[in-house]
């Protein structure tokens, strides 16, 4: 994972592109039902069209609705 090309980062946060073979990293994180924040656990087929979806907006948007600068804590 140290090698993923990330846009934004923080001490302890890194935000990444996903990449069309992401499908194990995906269905690690969206299939696992301890994992809350991601709208899951999907289905495997669901985990490949919520991947598909998420590279599709980043595509078209760039990541526009990201925050121009660091959140204050």
């Amino acid at each position: 994972m140290a090698d993923r090309r990330c846009f934004m980062t923080a001490t302890c946060l890194r935000f990444g592109v996903w990449q069309d073979d992401d499908t194990a990293l995906t269905q690690a994180i969206r299939g696992d039902a301890e994992v809350k924040l991601t709208g899951g656990p999907f289905t495997v087929e669901g985990v490949g069209e919520r991947l598909a979806m998420e590279i599709a907006n980043w595509r078209l948007h760039r990541g526009r609705d990201l925050p121009s600068k660091p959140l204050q804590r």
